[in-house]
């Protein structure tokens, strides 16, 4: 992750990202892909979808965001 000079805070860190509910460090937004399965006729289709998550880079936490 690329980090801001003059700040040096992360360059994708979300304003109101929450903080970690495990350790405390603030979380960034993320997409997970998920795959589900649909069915449609007599077999399943299988889909993968993407899922918008935030996650902890320190423990690897991660929890739905709101859309």
């Amino acid at each position: 992750m690329a980090e801001d000079e003059s700040t040096g805070t992360a360059i994708n860190a979300l304003e109101g990202a929450p903080a970690c509910p495990k350790c405390g460090a603030q979380m960034f937004a993320t997409q997970r892909k998920m795959r589900t399965h649909d069915l449609a006729g007599a077999s399943p289709v299988a889909r993968d979808r993407d899922h918008p998550v935030w996650r902890c880079m320190r423990c690897a936490n991660e929890m739905p965001r709101e859309a």
